[in-house]
């Protein structure tokens, strides 16, 4: 396996973005893997000294600058470009490879040498370092094939779970040629390039799944719920491309149960932002996804407009854990 490793950067805190480097390059004793850095149109001069110094200090690092900014899958498209290795790897400037993620990918690959694609596993790593194990999407497929190191998924079970669930990027090391036929990343969309290329690769060829902890995800103050992209409608531009795909052509009611999920997202988050108009609007794109839903619009409306503690918590109880602490500090925010 000859790997390189691509990591898009843009604005990245250079201690951060060094220890993602030193967790990647101090694998296998730090002769491994090349690592391809896509300065995706910084501008932090902190950012770019930190890329300044990272390509003179380690050999294994190429630097590629295109100029501007275009957005996470046109930079690890260039990433693809410059990467010379058969085998690539993935990481995002302020996560972490932990020790040994190499070595077990070498391991499903000795077992598997047809392999073409190795997921695994990943934990968010929060502020206080605590490690919380993420339940993978795949936990569901019935494998094809067990060995002593990975499980084969293969056909329509791996593509419903990696529709409906999310696999962070950085768990898999997937073969160049593999990424290539699957269209690499889709550069029309800025959210769920990595969602749709896994599900189209899904179509292709088969993971061989190591249940082993191979990412570390940091969650930073900075939540996804205040991004703005995420209360916009370019959040669900991966489902409405995934719909029209003829790859997916036999997935639609999934297809269309999952981005009933982004815009029911999209409009919890921009109430959470105190954006009730878009709230609103979102939805009721929700509710014409999905009408037999309707029962949820009503609740959705019912915790947006009641002010009875009582009441929220009871309609809160049809929302999934995650939405309920999302909301439940929203309706907190509400009364302070």
């Amino acid at each position: 396996m000859k790997i390189s490793v691509i990591c898009p950067v843009y604005n990245a805190r250079p201690e951060l973005l060094s220890q993602a480097v030193d967790s990647v390059l101090e694998q296998d004793g730090g002769t491994a893997c090349e690592l391809v850095l896509v300065d995706d149109g910084s501008t932090s001069p902190q950012t770019l000294e930190a890329l300044r110094q990272l390509e003179q200090r380690h050999p294994q690092i190429t630097v590629v600058r295109p100029g501007r900014n275009g957005g996470p899958a046109r930079a690890r498209n260039l990433g693809l470009e410059a990467a010379s290795g058969d085998w690539i790897g993935f990481i995002d400037a302020d996560d972490l490879w932990p020790a040994g993620k190499l070595e077990h990918a070498r391991a499903v690959h000795r077992e598997t040498p047809d392999t073409q694609w190795i997921g695994g596993n990943f934990a968010d790593l929060g502020p206080d370092a605590q490690l919380t194990p993420n339940t993978h999407v795949t936990a569901g497929c019935k494998p094809v094939s067990t060995g002593a190191f990975s499980k084969r998924l293969a056909s329509a079970d791996l593509t419903r779970a990696l529709i409906s669930g999310w696999l962070h990027l950085g768990t898999s090391f997937v073969r160049k040629d593999l990424i290539q036929r699957a269209g690499a990343f889709d550069e029309r969309v800025r959210y769920g390039e990595d969602w749709l290329l896994f599900a189209r690769m899904s179509t292709y060829a088969p993971m061989d799944f190591d249940p082993r902890i191979g990412y570390l995800l940091r969650r930073q103050e900075a939540s996804m719920m205040r991004s703005f992209g995420r209360m916009s409608s370019r959040y669900a531009a991966c489902a409405r491309l995934a719909r029209r795909d003829p790859v997916f052509k036999d997935f639609r009611r999934e297809l269309r149960w999952y981005d009933y999920g982004l815009h029911k997202d999209m409009a919890m988050n921009n109430l959470i932002n105190g954006r009730f108009s878009h709230a609103l609007f979102f939805s009721v794109k929700a509710l014409l996804i999905s009408p037999d839903e309707i029962k949820e619009f009503l609740l959705f409306l019912k915790i947006a407009l009641c002010d009875d503690g009582t009441r929220q918590q009871q309609s809160l109880k049809r929302y999934s854990n995650a939405e309920q602490v999302n909301l439940g500090a929203f309706l907190h925010a509400q009364k302070v």
